[in-house]
């Protein structure tokens, strides 16, 4: 074994053969340290689900969903579709959501020619050296997303909530805290205010927990939001991030957490065969830009609910 430096993750070798490790010993490392990698030596879409259905006990679908990603199989997807020469910011799988999965399995059947790595963020870390008033303000305050569904930018309702009808999405979005409205003919705008913090419901270790970064304005390219502003005004982005109470996140309040992240953070080159084992809890994750062609991809479960993991 080897251990990454920050988080302290023990790096395990399992021949090609199976993963000869028991869910107790699982449980146990992720735990201590949050990531597992397993170098399996060769791994395509059925290999992935085989080694998926191991590791993850109970499977979750991808839902409310956030970025473009293709399905391979029953559970499997790849990790995104954005283009390579796109970042993807630090965050914690679906944590605007009511259940998010617990743990994440990422597998590299096609490593890119350059760039690509996979940031890992220790959350637990992240909290601690976030000013505590910052901390203190969310706390109070917590946070709202606000999503604009339409064909042509971002995700259509349709394929976000895979479902045809209205009547539908208003009753998903009633059981799971989402106000709704429709500003225009089929568009759709969603608000759900989340807490900004969470609590491990294993470790009882506070963490910080949420999309803000990700979908706040600061994240888009200057360029483009320059131009989603003039074109669809402040409230029509396909995504922005406010306190709870609707306020305004000032972009350097954004930028003090992004540094936050950035001191927690480790990137995790990819090698074709290797699995990537995740508590999504304890390890936000992101990616580099990349060159070349890039096929990681994703398998989550064993869900979480928001109400054993709420912080007092």
């Amino acid at each position: 074994m080897t251990r990454f430096e920050k988080l302290g993750t023990d790096v395990l070798s399992v021949d090609g053969a199976g993963l000869d490790i028991s869910d107790e010993r699982i449980s146990e490392l992720l735990l201590a340290a949050g990531a597992i990698e397993f170098d399996v030596v060769t791994l395509d879409v059925e290999r992935f689900k085989a080694f998926k259905e191991q590791l993850i006990r109970r499977p979750a679908e991808y839902g409310e969903a956030a970025t473009p990603r293709t399905a391979f199989a029953e559970g499997v997807w790849s990790a995104t579709d954005l283009p390579g020469s796109q970042a993807i910011e630090p965050h914690n799988e679906s944590s605007y959501r009511q259940a998010w999965p617990g743990r994440i399995l990422f597998g590299c059947v096609q490593a890119p020619e350059t760039g690509g790595q996979t940031t890992l963020t220790d959350v637990q870390g992240v909290l601690a050296v976030l000013p505590r008033n910052l901390v203190e303000e969310f706390q109070e305050r917590d946070w709202l997303l606000v999503r604009n569904y339409q064909s042509g930018l971002g995700r259509t309702w349709q394929d976000a909530f895979s479902c045809n009808a209205p009547d539908d999405v208003h009753r998903y979005c009633r059981a799971n805290e989402i106000d709704v409205e429709w500003p225009a003919d089929d568009v759709l705008r969603t608000r759900q205010v989340r807490p900004a913090l969470a609590r491990h419901p294993v470790t009882g270790a506070e963490l910080w927990f949420n999309h803000i970064v990700f979908w706040h304005a600061s994240s888009l390219a200057p360029h483009v939001r320059e131009y989603l502003e003039a074109e669809f005004g402040t409230e029509g982005l396909p995504f922005a991030t406010y306190y709870g109470d609707g306020g305004v996140i000032p972009d350097v309040v954004v930028a003090e957490i992004r540094e936050a992240y950035r001191r927690n953070t480790i990137e995790y080159s990819w090698r074709e065969g290797m699995l990537m084992l995740l508590d999504n809890m304890r390890v936000a994750h992101g990616r580099l830009p990349f060159t070349g062609p890039r096929k990681i991809l994703v398998g989550m479960g064993d869900e979480i609910e928001r109400q054993t993991a709420r912080v007092a």
